[in-house]
């Protein structure tokens, strides 16, 4: 963890509507908490009270119970390429309905980015700053918007919340305690996403040692909102549930890479 190195890679800009972007976006001093649900297939089929999550080039993975794994992780960017923001996403683990279904899941883990053929789709991705939400949009497709996100990360507990932008109510809040379990040196992560007509796959280098707790005392709760986002979480049954595992860290690092195309 924290190579010299990490952050010596070859650079360039994405010229945006607002000006220069650079790429890899940088994070240089992160705390983040990740919070995994099962969450039952059903509810990512259109109709019957559902709401659409995923475009239909995508296809939930189910894991061994049946299940499909749903996150919402918190972020502050204390040091970033983009500038200090704070960040929230709603995402599910997925695969392209257009290549074969891989046979397990939990290997794909234990590769390189690159190797991988699964991804996370972010339903939603609120940011406290406007540049990082150009940035999203832009260069790699993601359903960002602004608004206000209080975050903490203390040593053994979590509060967090993602403010309505028009009524400043939440849309969502997530908090409690967790006791560490056991430690999990991170993973890359593959972001996969609609833009332009592409299907566009995105790796994130990860250096960074993740505590780990199951069955963490943290209950998510959905605020009175009608916002996409609070609505996307009603489908997917979170309301007042507790994640089965929780993943946070002070020292995370990472590298944002451009999108290429995704072909299998």
């Amino acid at each position: 963890m924290k190579s010299d190195d990490f952050f010596n890679v070859e650079m360039t800009n994405f010229q945006s509507s607002k000006g220069p972007i650079p790429l890899p976006a940088l994070y240089r001093d992160v705390s983040l908490c990740i919070s995994y649900f099962w969450v039952d297939p059903g509810k990512f089929i259109p109709g019957n009270g559902n709401k659409e999550l995923l475009p239909d080039n995508l296809t939930p993975c189910r894991f061994f119970n049946g299940k499909v794994l749903v996150n919402v992780a918190f972020f502050k960017y204390r040091d970033s390429s983009l500038g200090p923001y704070n960040e929230v996403s709603l995402s599910t683990l997925i695969y392209p309905n257009k290549f074969d279904r891989p046979p397990i899941y939990l290997p794909q883990f234990f590769k390189k980015g690159a190797d991988w053929k699964i991804g996370s789709f972010i339903h939603n991705l609120p940011v406290t700053t406007e540049k990082s939400r150009i940035a999203g949009d832009e260069v790699w497709g993601l359903p960002k918007f602004v608004t206000e996100i209080p975050f903490n990360l203390g040593k053994n507990n979590l509060s967090g919340a993602v403010k309505d932008p028009q009524t400043n109510k939440d849309i969502v809040s997530l908090s409690g305690n967790f006791k560490k379990s056991f430690g999990w040196k991170a993973f890359d992560l593959v972001l996969l996403s609609n833009h332009r007509g592409t299907l566009l796959k995105t790796i994130v280098d990860i250096d960074s040692v993740y505590d780990c707790a199951l069955k963490p005392d943290m209950t998510l709760n959905i605020g009175v909102s009608d916002h996409v986002m609070a609505e996307n979480l009603r489908t997917l049954d979170l309301d007042g549930r507790k994640p089965f595992m929780a993943m946070w860290t002070n020292k995370f690092r990472s590298r944002l890479n451009d999108g290429v195309p995704y072909t299998g």
